[in-house]
């Protein structure tokens, strides 16, 4: 009932668009654009009334009158205003026929999609092996367990897979006797439309030469379009790319005047700094991965199971990280400027790095929607051994062991503000005794905090494998990977 259902979905949306394609192929030849720009209007409005006939076109009605129609009479008799109503013409004809060849697509990718799902339906459900069948029935208990703990499964996917445990019969044969009664997979009449809507173009602009014709109704592969993203990303990768130059300068500079090391290396919140660009490296290889994916045609939101309403594309990831790296560049070069005393500041130097960690906490949250699924898997990652590990939380938790560093020095901020040593200069920094920063001598820091926070991904990664062999059964890969 299901594939019936798509199929009658796909055959009402085929014949609308094409009954509102006809209706406009026959507004052009009538020579009212005006008209035609308004029921190209009304016919992507969501309100739009549904027409249960459909249009049924007759070709033989623009041929009178010599085989010319109301456009071609007009044009023999000179009576169109100029250039710019040519231009309109021809602008408006070649929508028309995108429209047909998209639709035309339509309908191949849909008959390919139900030729595919039927053939899978009948390999794995349509009399299965014993084998298959004890597989089946292991997924529908995975599947229940799974269910009373996330409340996101409809109770339509507990039936559908319920009822797919039991053996089927095969489909393909009966169900494709019905696609091939459907409009969308005939084609007939959106065939005729296209090919008397290259006629009609060939007679208007090209002369009668129909190649020619066929050429300028697609759209031209030469044209580059200069996309502003890329130009975005371009403009601030350069902003980012002279304010790390100062910053080098900067640096290189005091060390030459003073003859000792002023460095940044050298400055008191320096390990706040590395922590902020820990985290914007990783938002740069996040975006650099993306990119790759999706250039490689590789489905990450799905392998993932990321929600796509809430993922932004490459671009616009690369934007951000690049925006986020003009901030933190300027956020380190003021706060070495102003603790070597080169420029005038109106607060002291240590108020720069908290300024950047909590610009950097807004980053890591906002905006929540978006934000949320990411620190929902990390909080998996923590209780690994009683939540089933999925392959985004395994990725997850194989970077946070290879962030280990960054998650110290973000430790090591924490306690740097907490203990108000941000408002130290760096002769104070350098002179400092032990007890002036005991908490970094502190045993609950030294001793419990750094090396729990150096196992905790280790560990975390390691309950995953211990929970992946229990739910597979298998011993390689997840032993191995549990032990290495």
């Amino acid at each position: 009932n299901l594939i019936y259902k798509e199929i009658d979905k796909v055959e009402r949306f085929y014949s609308k668009t094409l009954d509102n394609l006809v209706e406009e192929f026959r507004v052009i030849l009538e020579g009212n654009l005006n008209q035609f720009y308004t029921v190209r209007k009304n016919s992507l409005s969501e309100n739009s009334s549904e027409n249960n006939e459909p249009f049924d076109i007759n070709f033989n009605q623009f041929q009178r009158n010599n085989g010319l129609t109301t456009i071609e009479k007009n044009m023999k008799r000179n009576s169109f205003l100029g250039e710019k109503e040519m231009k309109s013409l021809q602008r408006a004809m070649r929508e028309i026929y995108r429209d047909a060849k998209l639709l035309q697509n339509f309908g191949i990718i849909n008959y390919t999609g139900f030729v595919k799902i039927l053939k899978k339906h009948d390999k794995m459900l349509a009399n299965p092996s014993p084998k298959n069948l004890a597989k089946r029935k292991v997924s529908f208990e995975e599947f229940q367990q799974e269910d009373r703990r996330s409340k996101r499964r409809s109770a339509i996917n507990d039936k559908i897979l319920r009822n797919a445990v039991l053996p089927d019969r095969k489909m393909k044969k009966e169900v494709l006797g019905t696609v091939f009664e459907k409009e969308f997979y005939k084609g007939k009449r959106l065939d005729d439309l296209i090919k008397h809507w290259e006629q009609k173009f060939t007679n208007i602009f090209c002369g009668n030469d129909i190649s020619q014709a066929r050429v300028l109704l697609l759209p031209p592969k030469h044209i580059e379009i200069i996309e502003f993203d890329a130009f975005k990303i371009g403009y601030h990768l350069g902003i980012a790319a002279i304010l790390a130059i100062w910053v080098m300068w900067d640096s290189g500079e005091q060390i030459f005047i003073h003859r000792k090391d002023v460095s940044i290396i050298e400055q008191p919140a320096f390990r706040v700094y590395r922590a902020c660009a820990g985290l914007l490296l990783l938002h740069w290889s996040w975006a650099v991965s993306t990119h790759v994916w999706t250039l490689a045609r590789i489905n990450f939101i799905y392998l993932f199971e990321l929600d796509p309403r809430h993922q932004s594309p490459p671009m616009k990831i690369f934007n951000d990280a690049a925006m986020e790296t003009i901030i933190f560049l300027l956020n380190l070069l003021l706060y070495y400027k102003t603790q070597v005393g080169t420029t005038f500041s109106f607060f002291h130097a240590g108020y720069y790095p908290l300024f950047l960690c909590l610009y950097t906490l807004k980053k890591l949250f906002s905006p929540w929607n978006i934000k949320k699924e990411i620190w929902v898997v990390i909080g998996k990652c923590f209780i690994a051994p009683f939540t089933k590990v999925d392959f985004f939380s395994t990725f997850c938790a194989d970077v946070l062991t290879s962030s280990v560093k960054t998650i110290l020095d973000i430790a090591w901020s924490f306690g740097f503000f907490l203990s108000a040593d941000f408002l130290m200069d760096r002769e104070e920094w350098m002179n400092r005794s032990s007890d002036s920063t005991k908490w970094e001598n502190a045993f609950w820091y030294k001793n419990v905090a750094v090396p729990v926070l150096c196992i905790l991904p280790l560990w975390m990664r390691f309950q995953q494998c211990l929970r992946r062999y229990h739910d597979t059964g298998k011993r390689f890969p997840n032993l191995a990977n549990a032990f290495k």
